[in-house]
């Protein structure tokens, strides 16, 4: 823990975070959830096991929030290489450095799994992960909360064909390195490939060469080369004792976050940006929000599934509802989803009470355009006199468009009632 460098990490994050940033797009939604206390922030590992450990070191800087990772420890055997990671707050894999680290007040970053969970072939990318227990042990005696957190695209950065415990075994891995799963990857046939072609037209030795291309091979399953647009999604921690009790019920509680289709992913075409459109996007700030609402009150009795079936069909049958925006190289990008990526309730909500601070602040937050659809309703009831309230955003509707289909969606959910509409 004391080899931990802050002034390093704040060097790194003047130029790496940038570079990162702009190579592979990265989007990030809820670093609020971030603990800045004793905690365990659970991730997904994939293939770009560097884009994620990195992405989070900075984000955790961004916020000053002095954290800790586990690692492999056949990442500490490799010249410089260890070094480098000690530097940047990583420790060992094992139960005694976490637990030193939570009682230090720090939280600490696992990626459960390990090298059978990053190696795993792109064929597995969807599957369920088959975890240990341990990292949920150790939540539960050291009664910390746990942060899930949820990499998207990092498994396309560096394309695994196969992954395999024979390989790892022909290549004396477990006896070098500790390693029991080794991968075949686009990354490890490039540089090996380089490596052999450069140092045989420097006309060195067999021997070295077979070296290169052997050391060029088992040092890079994890290099990055395809610049693919990633997305990180970071979810509200989970409390001791509130949400979970045992470690059987945190690990089914993490894996049923890991498992959610919550993220824009799938077959999708471009739809395109108009100047208008980009001009509000490169506009929004903290401070500007470029959402506009409509406000109802009517009466009568609310079915609240056939609101919630008629939502579906109408995100199913209107393409625009299902754009999510990424960071282009240069501009912003927007894509239309063959599948929609949310559920009827995350768009539609439904509150007790005709409460005005509840419907200021629904209609003052910020939509996060890569993670969620640019249009949301809220409807409040007091007994049978309601309040419906339309939110959206000007990238997606505006203008006559916006009220035509806050129309078109009124006429459908609320069927006889719509007469009783009448603006607030």
């Amino acid at each position: 823990m004391t080899n931990r460098s802050q002034a390093f990490i704040d060097r790194l994050a003047i130029w790496l975070w940038p570079v990162l940033r702009f190579l592979f797009r990265i989007d990030v939604m809820g670093a609020e959830h971030l603990p800045k206390g004793p905690a365990l922030i659970v991730a997904n590992h994939n293939s770009g096991a560097l884009i994620e450990s990195h992405s989070l070191v900075f984000l955790l800087n961004e916020q000053r929030i002095r954290a800790f990772g586990l690692n492999h420890q056949a990442l500490f055997k490799i010249p410089f290489v260890g070094s480098y990671f000690r530097k940047i707050g990583a420790i060992s894999a094992t139960r005694e450095a976490a637990v030193e680290a939570l009682q230090a007040g720090a939280p600490v970053l696992i990626f459960p799994g390990g090298n059978r969970e990053a190696f795993r072939s792109l064929k597995e990318d969807s599957c369920c992960y088959g975890w240990g227990q341990g990292w949920s042990d150790i939540a539960v005696e050291q009664s910390v909360p746990v942060v899930v957190v949820k990499f998207s695209g990092t498994h396309g950065i560096n394309p695994i064909y196969l992954s395999s415990e024979f390989l790892s075994r022909a290549l004396l891995l477990p006896w070098l390195l500790k390693v029991r799963y080794f991968p075949l990857s686009l990354a490890q046939m490039l540089c090996a490939t380089v490596g052999v072609l450069l140092s045989s037209a420097l006309g060195l030795s067999p021997e070295i060469v077979a070296l290169v291309g052997y050391l060029g091979f088992v040092m890079t399953p994890l290099v990055p080369v395809l610049p693919r647009s990633v997305k990180i999604k970071i979810y509200p921690p989970l409390s001791p004792g509130q949400d979970f009790s045992h470690s059987a019920e945190l690990r089914e509680e993490v894996l049923g976050r890991m498992a959610l289709r919550d993220i824009p992913s799938g077959p999708r075409v471009p739809y395109r940006l108009n100047g208008i459109e980009k001009f509000v996007l490169y506009n929004e700030s903290a401070a500007v929000s470029y959402n506009s609402q409509f406000v109802f009150e009517f009466t009568g009795r609310l079915d609240r599934e056939h609101i919630y079936a008629i939502t579906r069909r109408w995100v199913t049958e209107i393409p625009y509802l299902r754009t999510a925006h990424t960071r282009g190289w240069w501009a912003p990008k927007r894509f239309s989803y063959r599948d929609a990526w949310f559920e009827p309730s995350d768009i539609v909500h439904f509150e007790v009470g005709l409460d005005q601070k509840k419907m200021d602040e629904f209609c003052g937050r910020r939509l996060n355009l890569a993670f969620e659809p640019g249009v949301r309703f809220l409807v409040q009831s007091d007994g049978e006199r309601h309040r419906l309230i339309f939110s959206c955003h000007h990238s997606l509707f505006d203008g006559a468009a916006q009220a035509y289909v806050f129309e078109a969606w009124s006429r459908l959910t609320m069927a006889g009632m719509f007469h009783q509409l009448s603006p607030f």
